[in-house]
């Protein structure tokens, strides 16, 4: 986020010159984030699957516990207000 601030205010990279340097990236904003994309992109992507599916396996695994519990609640006559 700090290399878009510093190109939206105008600046040459001072905030993250030094880190351009490092890596061999240009110093601009999007060399830096270009960078972040690469090195994070797999890790990222992996992660956003992984949780979409864990939930989809859950709410499936857990359906008939869930299922259980809002009889209860229509029994209780409380279904209008809690719903799991």
């Amino acid at each position: 986020m700090r290399e878009i601030f510093d190109s939206l205010k105008g600046g040459v990279g001072g905030v993250h010159r030094l880190t351009a340097n490092e890596l061999g990236v240009s110093q601009d904003a999007f060399g830096i984030m270009g960078n972040n994309i690469r090195n994070n992109a797999v890790d990222a992507l992996v992660k956003s699957f992984g949780v979409n599916i864990g939930f989809r396996v859950g709410k499936k695994a857990l359906a008939p516990a869930r299922r259980m519990l809002n009889k209860g609640f229509k029994i209780a006559n409380v279904n209008s207000l809690v719903r799991v």
